[in-house]
């Protein structure tokens, strides 16, 4: 056996010195962070999973829950009135009001024809002619003068060809007028291809309360316009 090699005093012996001297290796150890700091073995793995649930107790031993979800914007607040908006409602008051007036008029007209109801604020009854000349009830919720409810009884006239078959109607207004038995209103936009001739009436004609009230005045007052354009019509080139 050969002689120990001697080594000046005061330096330290190395670990893999150590191990070519006696042979064998001393298991190396650390500390985990935590509170139990049990010495781990990281040749055997002894000691590490009871050290790694001490040191983060916190921490679920199952899947990770996913994050909360984050709106990228408010949203907007419930709705906590009636679904049905004032706005949106108005072509529902529409509709029933169309759908009542179509039955009074079955029963109490003499010359007019309504169609069938639609959720808008016009009914177009035929004068005997091609759809160019009409005879339309109308219900606006916001009157042109006004801003008021009204109902409308009108003739008119629409197409390229409109102009023409108005000013020849203009020509005879007063005698028009005389067999209506009041004055009519007479529009006519030069942009626009339709001529209108009608009589108006502001009145709430959403409160069911008084749709007999506006069901018969537009009955009388289109079964005029009826009376007076129809035969007109029929005439013109």
């Amino acid at each position: 056996m050969a002689p120990e090699a001697t080594r000046p005093a005061g330096e330290a012996i190395h670990p893999d010195a150590a191990v070519a001297r006696t042979g064998t290796r001393r298991p190396r150890t650390t500390t985990r962070p935590g509170p139990t700091h049990i010495p781990a073995n990281f040749s055997t793995g002894e000691g590490l999973v009871v050290a790694a649930r001490d040191a983060f107790p916190h921490r679920p031993t199952g899947p990770a829950a996913p994050p909360p979800m984050t709106p990228t914007r408010p949203l907007p607040p419930f709705p906590t009135n009636d679904p049905l908006s004032e706005k949106a409602s108005v072509p529902l008051d529409q509709l029933r009001f169309w759908h009542g007036f179509q039955e009074y008029a079955r029963c109490h007209a003499r010359r007019i024809r309504p169609g069938p109801p639609e959720p808008q604020s016009w009914m177009r009854m035929s004068i005997g002619r091609d759809w160019d000349f009409s005879v339309n009830a109308i219900a606006n919720s916001l009157s042109e003068i006004n801003g008021e409810p009204e109902l409308r009884a009108e003739f008119q006239t629409r197409g390229s060809g409109a102009k023409a078959p108005y000013e020849i109607l203009r020509r005879e207004r007063s005698r028009i007028e005389h067999e209506f038995g009041r004055e009519l209103e007479w529009h006519s936009v030069e942009q626009h291809n339709k001529c209108r001739i009608f009589v108006r009436r502001a009145i709430a004609w959403q409160d069911p309360n008084r749709h007999p009230e506006c069901f018969a005045w537009l009955v009388e007052n289109l079964d005029r316009l009826y009376r007076i354009f129809h035969d007109r019509v029929q005439c013109l080139p």
